[in-house]
């Protein structure tokens, strides 16, 4: 029997992690800024509705790194929280006297 001290589902966190990653991959694959063919079917085009949608489109471009950086980190901070989760149970373990495989 393996001894977790902790009650956390490691494996579904992890899958939740690796979903996070490949839908930032996913995100990234559409490019730095996403918008860019949009904005340029835009040009020329003087309407009051154009010209803020165009604002609209060149602020999510502008706006783009930051999502992907944002989710980067989360993924960075989500495997950590995970790796610390082990650690803890790892050396609870231990300190209990269980083998982790017994």
């Amino acid at each position: 029997m393996a001894y977790d001290i902790l009650k956390i589902n490691k494996e579904q966190m992890q899958s939740q992690i690796d979903d996070i990653k490949q839908a930032l991959e996913d995100y990234i694959a559409f490019g730095e800024k996403p918008f860019d063919e949009e904005i340029t079917s835009l040009e020329g085009m003087n309407t009051d509705f154009v010209v803020k949608f165009n604002v609209m489109l060149g602020d999510l471009n502008a706006g783009n790194d930051g999502a992907i950086k944002s989710l980067a980190e989360i993924v960075s901070l989500a495997e950590t929280i995970l790796l610390n989760f082990q650690k803890i149970d790892d050396k609870a373990v231990a300190e209990m006297g269980f083998n982790r495989e017994e």
